[in-house]
């Protein structure tokens, strides 16, 4: 298992080599497959599935299960575990708006800027 593989994406070709030679299945996570593609790393093609990962379901929660907070905060494994959503969320939002747009811009015309917003100027 390796998990957040994106963040050492030259594992890619000693797992291909291990697929390749010795038959070994391996079990992946990463959320960031557009930064391996601009990398041009090793994307395991004909040799890896992808599967998308949903929210959890009021059936998975069970008796945990509040219409009203999946209203809110959503269904996402680390938002239902928190004991505090709100903060949890708003550093999610933080480091989208802020750290993901500057690393991303290398994707974006030239001279054109990605748009960065505080967690001051989001409302709840």
């Amino acid at each position: 298992m390796l998990d957040e593989i994106q963040r050492i994406p030259m594992l890619l070709n000693e797992v291909h080599r291990l697929i390749e030679a010795r038959r070994i299945p391996f079990a992946m996570t990463g959320s960031s497959a557009r930064s391996l593609r601009r990398r041009g790393v090793n994307l395991l093609a004909g040799r890896a599935h992808t599967y998308r990962m949903h929210p959890l379901t009021a059936g998975e929660l069970g008796a945990d299960f509040d219409p009203a907070a999946a209203l809110r905060y959503g269904h996402l494994p680390a938002v239902c575990g928190e004991p505090d959503p709100d903060a949890y969320l708003a550093s999610c939002v933080e480091t989208s708006a802020t750290a993901k747009p500057r690393l991303d811009r290398s994707v974006l015309p030239s001279g054109a800027h990605a748009p960065v917003r505080s967690r001051d100027s989001i409302q709840k």
